[in-house]
């Protein structure tokens, strides 16, 4: 039951598989292999791309970590120097409106002593006037009688209103 098979089949077997070695050595394998190997190599430069690659985007990832910190440090900066030129405007305002609120004091002051002088010279100037009439009115009535000279300053005085 065993199928032995003949030397003759054995032979032409082996001359058939002889020149199909003959043949895939000479036309097949130099082709398959400059395809295996050109395939090698493009995998290899595939790898070496992919790793490089993936250090330059190591690379990336570190320097936007250190771009989103230098950001926010200079975010704070600024927000830092807008907090303080909000206080140097706020101070500036503090004191100019001091200034003017006491130039305007100041001003007001020179004024009312100014008013206050005018009236302190018309009430004087009054007063010279009040005093000549009076001095005038006691000319022409007796000089000789004394009381009643004293009686016409009383009267004179108490119809005076200083206010």
């Amino acid at each position: 039951m065993f199928l032995i098979p003949d030397v003759g089949t054995i032979f032409w077997m082996s001359i058939i598989f002889g020149i199909t070695i003959f043949v895939l050595a000479k036309y097949a394998w130099k082709p398959l292999i400059s395809i295996l190997n050109e395939r090698e190599k493009a995998i290899s430069t595939a790898l070496e791309s992919a790793s490089e690659a993936e250090t330059k985007i190591e690379f990336l990832r570190n320097e936007q970590k250190r771009i989103v910190t230098q950001t926010q440090l200079e975010k704070e900066r600024i927000i830092k120097e807008a907090s303080e030129q909000r206080e140097l405007i706020i101070q500036e305002a503090k004191k100019r409106a001091t200034q003017e609120t006491q130039k305007l004091i100041s001003d007001a002051s020179a004024q009312i002593k100014s008013e206050r002088e005018k009236a302190i010279l018309e009430v004087r100037s009054q007063i010279a006037l009040l005093s000549i009439d009076i001095a005038s009115k006691l000319i022409y009535t007796e000089m000789d009688d004394r009381v009643k000279q004293m009686d016409l300053v009383k009267k004179l005085v108490e119809k005076v209103d200083l206010n």
